[in-house]
This record gives structure tokens, C-alpha cells and sequence, in this order.
């Protein structure tokens, strides 16, 4: 015992320097024989106000001899949780929050990370500044425990989500798997959703050529789908300069364009009275030939007729022709005054002339 340092143990085992034991003769704390190590033996260990004061100063837990845990401290870092004994990836270095709560209610925090400040500005720059929850989605049973994390972060308020303290969630992500974002999401590389939900109305693209790309995966189609009875998709542009707008542009882009291949088409698909899609009616066109400077092409119009998709009008390169598939329909022109100005009649194989019943193969009225 000295005045200046107090009472003071020294040893020189060959295994501890100091060694404390209980009246049952078993270890309750020792300093291994050389170290500034304090080993505490037995399930728990109460230190009170522990200070450790030199970098790599550290906490280790272990028993029985077994692989340990290290809590250390790192000059200039922080603290670390380290488990040097544990070579198992399936038991990685693991930190865990219990609450003593014996009946979980909902809406009830279950534990909690808070990040704090001392900013000597104090009010809120002296608060929580920012805090992760876990808290229960509903009541727990033997069978359920949905819990959602709840991400706070401080705007002019604390982040502390306590009692009389509610802040507004920033970021929540549900037991269900579902993310809700308060603000925007700015994601540097690709977002990958399985079903994406808008709130909101609006999609706007902040990319510097302002494209907004869907891109369907393999034999994927983009839906769109509405229960109004009015527009559907409308395109609206609000240049006010000279070039057409707003444009609807079908592209198909070939690394080996060939003649004959199908550029687009347009179908007008619905139900019939046996609960089958038909294609009532429809526009395709075609390249003819792709040739540099000689490029041509045909647009086909199609419709159902008798229950059949038939040919109604069809521009070629070279000619336009009126029912390509030969269907007893009639073709009609009518002018200011007649409605048969030009009349063919499909089933007889006439044509008159401001007559609407031609009786010979050309009738002039």
C-alpha cells in the first residue's frame, strides 16, 4: 500500500501475476503472468463506470477456456467487436439488442440505435441526429413477431423516437418486404423491383437527355392498364417551337434489316360473346427493300369480317390496292351531291357511276 497509488497487488505466477477466488476455491478474476489483462471468470461481471484509457485497450469475454470475444477500442475509430477464436462463417462477429419486454404490443420499439451529437450550438444540433428502430407491426404470438425498421433522421428535430418524441419516419421497410421512402430515391446504377407501386402520379427522369427507358426482360410486354373511360395514354408536349410534337415512334432496330421483315402494327383487340380475344382489327407495315437509297415499303389494313382477319386495303411501293383478299364487299365514293359517286359492287363484280345498282360490268348514269 502506497499513498500515492493505493493498495497495490503484484505477483509473479507462472500463470497469473494476481489471481482473486471465491471461498469455493474457483476463479473470479486474474492478470495473466506479463499482461495489463483483467480476465473476469462466471457468467456476469458488473465493472460500474469503466474507463479505458490507452488505444487498443479492450474488453474480452470468454469462457471456460473457449473462443473469445473482443471488445476493443481503436484510437481514432471507435470501438470494435472482434471474434479472433471464431474461424466458422456461419458465426460472424454479432451484436445483439434485447428488450426485457414480456408482452410485445404494437407500435411498441423494441430497440433502438440512436446517433447523437454534443454540438455546442445545443437545441437540436445537441440532439439525436439520426436513429434506426425496430419496432412491432402488431401484437407478437408464439406464431408471429412482424417488426418493420424505422429510419429517423433529423431536419429541425430529434430523431429519437421515444415517449413524447414521434418523429416522422424518413425511410420504413415493413416485415412484408416493402420499402416506403419519404423523400426522393437517387440510385447511381439500376433498381431492381419486382412490383412498383406510385403514390404519387408522376414519373420525371432528372438524366441529362431526359430519356425515361422500359426495358420488358426476354419475351416481356409493358402494360398499361386502367379502369377509365377516357384516355388511356395520351402524349402531351409542350414545345412551342416548330418540329412536330408530340411524336409516336415505332423502331425496329435490326442489326440485320432484311426485305419483307415486319416494322410495326397496331391491333385493336376485345372479347367476343364466348369469353375469347379477338383481333378485330389491324395495321401492319413492312419493309420491302431495305437497299440504301432504294428503301421501300407496304402498309396493310386488316379487319374481321364473317369472322374471319381479312385484307382491306393495302399500299404498295408500286400500286394501292382495295380488298386484297377478294371479299363480297362493296366499295363506296361519295361526292357533295351523291352518295354513289363511284360505286363497286363486290358481289356481282359491276361498277357505277353516280348509279347505285349498275347493271352491267360499267354502269353510267
Amino acid at each position: 500500500y502506497t499513498a500515492a497509488e493505493g493498495l497495490i497487488l503484484t505477483g509473479q505466477g507462472s500463470s497469473h501475476d494476481v489471481v482473486i477466488k471465491n471461498d469455493a476455491d474457483q476463479l473470479v478474476l486474474s492478470v495473466a503472468t506479463g499482461t495489463t489483462t483483467l480476465l473476469f471468470y462466471g457468467k456476469t461481471a458488473q465493472l460500474g463506470n469503466t474507463e479505458l484509457y490507452t488505444a487498443g485497450s479492450a474488453i474480452e469475454f470468454q469462457q471456460d477456456g473457449s473462443d473469445s470475444v473482443k471488445l476493443e477500442h481503436a484510437e481514432s475509430e471507435g470501438l470494435i467487436l472482434r471474434t479472433p477464436g471464431f474461424t466458422n462463417s456461419n458465426t460472424p462477429p454479432r451484436f445483439m439488442i434485447e428488450a426485457g419486454i414480456t408482452a410485445v404490443e404494437a407500435n411498441k420499439s423494441i430497440g433502438a440505435i440512436d446517433f447523437i451529437t454534443t454540438d455546442s450550438s445545443g437545441g437540436d444540433a445537441a440532439s439525436t441526429a439520426a436513429s434506426i428502430n425496430a419496432v412491432a407491426e402488431a401484437d407478437f404470438t408464439s406464431t408471429a413477431n412482424p417488426t418493420k425498421l424505422v429510419f429517423n433522421c433529423g431536419v429541425s428535430e430529434t430523431a429519437k423516437l421515444a415517449l413524447g418524441s414521434t418523429p416522422t419516419p424518413k425511410m420504413e421497410l415493413s416485415s412484408g418486404g416493402n420499402l416506403t421512402v419519404a423523400g426522393d430515391v437517387t440510385a447511381g446504377g439500376s433498381v431492381v423491383v419486382d412490383n412498383l407501386t406510385l403514390d404519387g402520379n408522376t414519373i420525371i427522369s432528372t438524366d441529362t437527355n431526359g430519356d425515361i427507358n422500359l426495358t420488358p426482360n426476354g419475351e416481356g410486354k409493358v402494360n398499361i392498364t386502367s379502369e377509365s373511360t377516357t384516355n388511356t395514354l395520351q402524349l402531351t408536349s409542350t414545345n412551342s417551337s416548330t418540329p412536330t410534337a408530340p411524336d409516336l415512334i415505332f423502331y425496329r432496330n435490326s442489326s440485320s434489316p432484311a426485305n419483307g421483315d415486319y416494322l410495326a402494327r397496331i391491333d385493336a383487340v376485345g372479347r367476343n360473346d364466348n369469353s375469347q380475344d379477338v383481333e378485330y382489327f389491324s395495321i401492319q407495315t413492312s419493309a420491302q427493300n431495305v437497299s440504301d437509297d432504294n428503301e421501300d415499303c407496304s402498309v396493310e389494313f386488316y379487319t374481321m369480317t364473317a369472322g374471319t382477319k381479312r385484307n382491306r386495303f393495302t399500299i404498295y411501293p408500286n400500286a394501292t390496292v382495295f380488298n386484297q383478299d377478294s371479299v363480297d364487299v362493296d366499295f363506296r365514293v361519295e361526292s357533295n351531291g351523291n352518295t354513289h359517286a363511284l360505286f363497286v359492287d363486290g358481289g356481282n363484280n359491276r361498277v357505277g357511276i353516280l348509279n347505285s345498282s349498275p347493271s352491267v360490268a360499267l354502269d353510267v348514269t
